[in-house]
């Protein structure tokens, strides 16, 4: 762990102010949700990824998607594959031209063959994860063959499943 020599007081409410710098870096904003823990006597704070904590329900319903359709799922929170038919893209961050269709909310299904992740090329399709209006991540779809718009409707299912309560 960094050290990196600030030092702040706790108020009378038990509240201490995270430094701008560190907010930024970590790309922090106001009115993020942060996961509080203790690991060996230290307090840790963690952005907090509804996603990620559905990530073992979450491969469950990914191992049977492929198996029914034939096609790799990749479920992402805000900033990289919380899960995945393809093991070694969990963690990886969001493809850049992916970011442009998450920050407008957009789905996308490519028309034509294309290589977002390395090593990856075929069709994929995209959809924003929403909850109650709320942005929490996406779902991308991968396939050696053309995907059709039909494919939205099950994702927006799987979506739903996933955060029932």
């Amino acid at each position: 762990m960094k050290e990196i020599g600030i030092v702040r007081k706790i108020d009378e409410l038990g509240r201490i102010v995270i430094p701008k710098e560190i907010r930024n870096t970590l790309h922090i904003k106001n009115g993020d949700t942060l996961e509080l823990f203790v690991e060996n006597n230290l307090i840790c704070l963690k952005k907090y990824s509804m996603v990620n904590s559905l990530k073992e329900k979450a491969s469950f319903f990914i191992e049977a998607f492929q198996n029914a359709f034939f096609m790799d799922l990749l479920l992402f929170d805000l900033e990289v594959v919380v899960s995945s038919s393809i093991p070694k893209f969990n963690g990886r961050k969001y493809p850049i031209k992916f970011l442009s269709f998450l920050e407008k909310r957009e789905k996308y299904r490519s028309s034509s063959e294309e290589e977002w992740f390395e090593g990856l090329k075929g069709y994929y399709l995209f959809s924003p994860i929403f909850k109650n209006g709320e942005l929490f991540g996406s779902v991308l779809l991968f396939s050696k063959n053309l995907i059709s718009d039909d494919y939205y409707s099950l994702i927006n299912f799987l979506s739903n499943l996933l955060f029932l309560e």
